[in-house]
């Protein structure tokens, strides 16, 4: 199964430690590693389609970042 990361929004969240006031914010992360069922970790990068076998496929379309290709 071929399947492409599409990119993640991720949240994050930070503060001043002196003044105890939270920032937060959220960024596109292009590249990111996932650990499938089958026990191999793979890195993924936005837009680059990957050949997968078909359980471990059936696992990353569970996230909303990828897409059947």
């Amino acid at each position: 199964m071929k399947v492409k990361f599409t990119g993640a929004t991720e949240k994050r969240k930070g503060g001043c430690p002196v003044c105890g006031k939270v920032r937060s914010g959220s960024t596109f992360t292009a590249i990111k590693s996932y650990t499938m069922p089958s026990g191999i970790t793979k890195t993924f990068i936005a837009g680059r389609p990957e050949e997968v076998s078909d359980s471990d496929g059936e696992f990353l379309l569970l996230y909303k970042e990828f897409e059947v290709v």
